[in-house]
């Protein structure tokens, strides 16, 4: 996980992406998205994770096209330089417009992926795979 700092308004993101639904191109896009999330889980679960990450690569093509306000400048050059720095693929959470980016990388070349990440200024988080499932616990 990278945070990039940036903040938005993801009712505005939102809004617009439901405008921008009923164009034909973004409906086409939005039905090859759902069927990536299905690949993606496959490649998962079979523990495919170079084909996930090119997977995530497409979905989050796709998901730009939803609305203008989901990337920008900014965001396109942190992501262009993590696929440059050992990304294999990754997209941005939520509605888009900046909070956190999620690549997926291969072990041997997280290092350099997270230099590069920390050296633009974002704040990462390594995320693990658990056969457990989630835990969560409540702090008072």
């Amino acid at each position: 996980l990278a945070f990039t700092g940036v903040e938005h308004d993801s009712g505005k993101i939102h809004l617009d992406q439901r405008e921008a639904a009923s164009a034909r191109f973004v409906k086409k896009n939005i039905e090859q998205n759902v069927r990536l999330t299905y690949e993606m889980r496959d490649d998962l679960l079979r523990g495919r994770i170079e084909k996930l990450g090119e997977k995530l690569n497409q979905a989050w093509e796709y998901k730009k096209t939803f609305s203008s306000q989901i990337s920008n400048d900014y965001l396109d050059d942190i992501y262009r330089g993590a696929m440059q720095n050992g990304a294999l693929g990754g997209k941005i959470l939520g509605a888009g417009g900046g909070g956190y980016f999620l690549f997926i990388v291969d072990p041997f070349r997280r290092p350099e992926l997270v230099d590069y990440l920390q050296s633009a200024g974002l704040h990462t988080q390594a995320v693990n795979f658990d056969t457990a499932g989630l835990t969560s616990w409540q702090v008072r």
